[in-house]
């Protein structure tokens, strides 16, 4: 069920890109359908809850599987949120480099998680 909810959505933002295509993806799907404030205030909850919660609980995701691996005893859960912090603050630097040097790190990431689940 959960795959046909997901094909029908593909094919509406299909169809959504098709009739208006312009830059600006949900921004201008909204603002065509409900005026430019629903668009701003939708805009601005993706930007500050929606994209900034996925990546703090990726990172802590993170800090929490690599504390596995390295069994340290962190009983205020600092050394779990300095990492979450430190990751974060490496991927912002990365990305501030530049395409080419934020390619590279992606391209070895991915062929990592390749490698990994093909052993």
């Amino acid at each position: 069920m959960g795959a046909l909810v997901a094909v029908g959505g593909a094919m509406i933002y299909g169809e959504l890109g098709s009739r208006l295509p312009h830059a600006g993806g949900d921004y201008v799907y909204l603002r065509e359908a409900y005026g430019p404030l629903v668009a701003l205030l939708s805009g601005w909850t993706s930007f500050t809850i929606g994209f900034g919660a996925a990546v703090a609980a990726s990172a802590i995701s993170f800090s929490s599987y690599a504390l596995r691996v390295i069994p340290i005893v962190d009983e205020q859960g600092w050394l779990a949120k300095g990492l979450s912090l430190a990751l974060l603050w490496m991927a912002t630097f990365l990305h501030c480099q530049g395409v080419g040097t934020d390619g590279r790190v992606q391209l070895l990431l991915t062929t990592t998680k390749v490698v990994a689940i093909g052993d």
